[in-house]
């Protein structure tokens, strides 16, 4: 049997198990397509591993499925901090208040400008470490005023205070990255239009990337867990990549993993193929690829 045919078996084998579960989920192998339980990667995860988790906004069992991994890590002894692109850095106060009880769940998420998504999908994951552990949640990324001002006018048209809010050497994502990301945008964006979209992309990244690298720097025997969006993740080009650089520049090398969280219940059999089978450009789509079935809302 050539792989191309053990990949279309596994893959028919899979859409069987969605169609007859819809509350199903599957953990691949990024590599092999093989099914995994949980464990085999908590085994993986050792005091100083970094896992980043791309997710699908706002699905119940994208939750259910990174409080799995959270309660295995917490089960096998090891010091969590977590990691949000959901929060800016420049919300840490509000973060540390809220955890603490000294601001109630309103206040706090009017004081962050809480958007659309409802908070239920973050609230269990924010609330997870444990202060008497002195485990950290952060916000990580630059606040939405940036990323809006840099799509419509690129970084020079930023102020010097809106400057000091990104990276002091803020650096663009990597060419595969923006290959994608401009595949992901469409013929129909105008190629000024895309360079600027892009620095706003990769604001993201670089900052996530920046503030997660000097948490790691200081706490090298934390596992720092990071929840982002699955596209900044995918093919390592985003975060990760620019997290493998700043750390590198610090001369650090920790082990990173990544998880991709894919929704697949709308998707066909030969679909769900293409999303999962590693790219003959970009390689696997992450180390692991945590598949589910249920778009179920709270």
């Amino acid at each position: 049997m050539n792989i191309k045919s053990g990949f279309s078996i596994l893959i028919s084998n899979l859409f069987v198990l969605f169609i007859s579960s819809c509350a199903s989920a599957q953990l691949l192998n990024g590599s092999t397509l093989s099914l995994i339980e949980t464990q085999t990667v908590v085994n993986q995860i050792e005091p100083g591993s970094i896992l980043i988790i791309g997710e699908m906004h706002g699905l119940v069992p994208v939750q259910a499925q990174q409080m799995e991994i959270l309660n295995a890590l917490r089960a096998k002894g090891l010091k969590l901090a977590l990691g949000f692109e959901f929060f800016n850095y420049t919300d840490q106060k509000f973060i540390d208040d809220f955890r603490a009880k000294r601001i109630n769940e309103v206040d706090f998420l009017k004081a962050i400008s809480w958007g659309n998504i409802s908070f239920n999908f973050y609230k269990t994951q924010l609330l997870f470490p444990d202060a008497q552990l002195n485990e950290k949640s952060l916000g990580l990324n630059v606040p939405s005023f940036i990323t809006k001002q840099l799509s419509k006018g690129g970084y020079d048209s930023l102020t010097p205070n809106q400057k000091k809010l990104l990276p002091a050497d803020f650096t663009l994502g990597n060419q595969g990255y923006k290959n994608r990301f401009a595949a992901a945008m469409g013929d129909h964006t105008p190629a000024d239009k895309l360079d600027l979209y892009f620095e706003s992309q990769s604001a993201w990244d670089d900052t996530i990337s920046q503030h997660a690298a000097q948490y790691i720097e200081q706490h090298p025997k934390d596992v720092f867990v990071i929840i982002i969006g699955e596209f900044h993740v995918a093919y390592g080009g985003g975060t990760p990549d620019r997290l493998t650089q700043r750390l590198k520049a610090k001369n650090l090398y920790p082990k990173i993993i990544t998880i991709s969280q894919l929704y697949v219940g709308d998707l066909t059999a030969d679909q769900i193929q293409q999303e999962i089978t590693p790219s003959p450009l970009y390689g696997k789509r992450s180390d692991f690829i945590w598949l589910s079935g249920s778009p179920i809302k709270p």
